[in-house]
């Protein structure tokens, strides 16, 4: 029978004590009379610093920053409101206009006693932010009480409080006026005649749109277009 090698002896022992670390140990404990038994685990060589679970570790953290980024740029291709779309909340006067009583107003009575037999229609008077500053203005019909409908609009802002005449329209002709506002401008239509046309119905419609220039308003273009409408009638 051959001799034992000292070395796998050593081996072996080596291995039983690693194995044995590993394994659970047994304690009892005692109290009250009653007794016991729980185990406690060793930590293995799997759970130092340098093991297999740190690498693990590492790598997560090396991949971190790379799916944050891939995050931000699949969260960034939306579209995502900005901070200068949204819209200015109206000042506490923005319709301090509508308190002002223009039959009253000196620049109506003016007009009114030049023309000499219309009226304010106070039911038709028009109000939009007309200077983009978020405060409304007031566009008075001047009102033939006949036919000719509008013949008139003298347009108002408001200036340290008080009403400030910025646009003064009347009829050139025999046709009336039609005011109204389009994406925050105010735009005029009235009827263009031709040698044809009967007195109700003009074959052509004039279009006036005006901008604000920080003190008045002003003609901006002009365009003259067919009305569907008018024109001689068979």
């Amino acid at each position: 029978m051959s001799a034992s090698n000292p070395n796998s002896i050593k081996s072996l022992n080596a291995s039983r004590l690693d194995c044995e670390s590993n394994a659970p140990k047994k304690y009892e404990s005692k109290s009250n009379n009653q007794s016991a038994t729980f185990a406690v685990h060793a930590p293995s060589r799997y759970d130092q610093p340098g093991g297999e679970r740190s690498s693990q570790l590492l790598r997560s953290l090396l991949l971190l920053p790379i799916a944050l980024l891939l995050l931000s740029i699949a969260c960034g291709s939306g579209d995502t409101p900005s901070l200068d779309a949204t819209e200015a909340p109206p000042p506490a006067d923005s319709q301090a206009i509508r308190q002002v009583d223009f039959r009253q107003q000196a620049d109506v009575q003016t007009l009114l006693r030049q023309l000499g037999f219309a009226s304010v229609d106070t039911d038709s008077i028009l109000y939009a932010d007309l200077t983009g500053d978020l405060r409304e203005e007031a566009a008075i019909p001047i009102d033939s009480g006949g036919s000719l409908g509008n013949i008139a609009f003298l347009v108002f802002t408001l200036r340290s409080g008080a009403p400030s005449l910025i646009l003064t329209r009347t009829v050139d002709g025999v046709s009336g006026i039609v005011m109204q506002v389009e994406d925050g401008k105010l735009v005029e239509t009235r009827g263009e005649f031709g040698p044809e046309d009967p007195f109700c119905c003009p074959s052509q419609l004039r279009r006036t749109e005006f901008r604000w220039d920080g003190s008045r308003l002003q003609v901006e273009r002009e365009e003259v277009i067919a009305n569907p409408a008018g024109g001689p009638k068979q």
